[in-house]
């Protein structure tokens, strides 16, 4: 019986105390798995009203898509912008022609629109050190436009990680722009998305 009770006080009790802490849920807030499981949420449950998606032409203007328009074979990249109360999100994907690869790179903020986590992650064939599809994740986290933590991943298709990668070949890690305010990035500016 007495085993029972240990079990009971740290199944329930102690993760109960753990969850409920006031100390707990602040530093939460400023962490960026925080940002990062809101925005994950939202990106799955996203509403068109929220999503806002655009071409980013070779010209350097931006084309709003919307349901069955037509896509410019001309494009740079695909934009995503998500507002919603919690978080403000926006995602780049570059266009690959060859369809070698296939990098994106997301910005979380909160909703004043400080930078929170910045992820760059590419999949791409080629890596000579597995056949197959390799993807690469960086994730950073960042508070008051300073890094506070990375994380780096690398794993094949398999979702097995790479623990030696002296013999991968990364061809497709380009440079990108990331912005620590959400009003600083070029197409919010330019279309005024900020205040939606």
């Amino acid at each position: 019986m007495k085993i029972n009770k240990i079990a009971l006080l740290v199944t329930v009790i102690i993760p109960f105390f753990t969850f409920c802490s006031p100390q707990q849920e602040t530093t939460q807030e400023n962490s960026w798995e925080y940002y990062k499981i809101i925005g994950d949420s939202v990106l799955l449950n996203v509403n068109e009203e929220d999503n806002h998606v655009y071409l980013q032409t070779e010209q350097g203007s931006y084309k709003c898509i919307t349901g069955e328009s037509n896509w410019d074979e001309d494009y740079l990249s695909i934009i995503n912008i998500v507002i919603d109360r919690d978080v403000l999100i926006f995602v780049e994907s570059p266009y690959s022609e060859s369809g070698d690869w296939n990098n994106k790179y997301t910005s979380y903020y909160d909703a004043k629109g400080n930078l929170k986590a910045l992820i760059r992650k590419s999949s791409f064939f080629n890596g000579v050190c597995r056949d197959g599809v390799i993807t690469e994740k960086e994730i950073y986290s960042l508070e008051a436009n300073k890094l506070q933590r990375e994380q780096y991943e690398i794993y094949d298709e398999n979702m097995n990680s790479i623990l030696d990668t002296s013999e991968c070949v990364f061809n497709y890690r380009f440079k990108f722009d990331f912005f620590g305010r959400y009003e600083d990035i070029p197409i919010v500016k330019e279309l005024d998305l900020y205040n939606e």
